[in-house]
């Protein structure tokens, strides 16, 4: 029984890093293949929200246009993954403030598919620290659980 929750907690973390190495692989994917082209942002502003455990949270929300081969395209992607972007408010303000209306921006886009974009080639921070902390938390938790003790059952 305690090898079952030791292996089951050891699947946990290992299935932990797989977000991680999706995104990581996305993220190469786009920089070797993806093309640029200058958009405009058409609308900035700040959202907030409560996020499942009731914290106050904010994201920017930023759309851009840009054209590629004569055809338009509107974007809403900050992040390559296409992930959310969640955050205090200082930070998601200066992402904003950053992307005001009008202003001239880079995009990226998949020359295949031009209507996928995002203005940034990266993956957001905590697709790492889920998996550190499923890592290093996950054995800890299996070690409790299986641990023999004089707990009655």
């Amino acid at each position: 029984m305690a090898l079952a929750r030791i292996i089951a907690v050891a699947s946990v973390a290992s299935a932990a890093w797989g977000p991680y190495l999706w995104a990581r692989l996305t993220v190469g994917y786009a920089r070797r293949n993806w093309l640029t082209v200058l958009g405009t942002v058409v609308e900035s502003s700040l959202e907030e929200f409560r996020s499942a455990r009731g914290w106050q949270q904010w994201r920017p929300l930023i759309r851009y246009r840009y054209s590629v081969g004569g055809n338009w395209f509107t974007g809403t992607r900050y992040r390559v993954t296409g992930d959310p972007v969640r955050a205090p408010r200082g930070w998601a303000q200066v992402v904003v403030d950053s992307h005001m209306s009008g202003k001239r921006v880079t995009v990226f886009y998949d020359p295949a598919r031009p209507a996928r974009s995002a203005l940034l080639l990266e993956q957001a921070p905590w697709y790492l620290e889920w998996a550190i902390w499923w890592t290093v938390f996950a054995p800890i938790i299996a070690c409790y659980w299986a641990w023999p003790s004089n707990r009655s059952r």
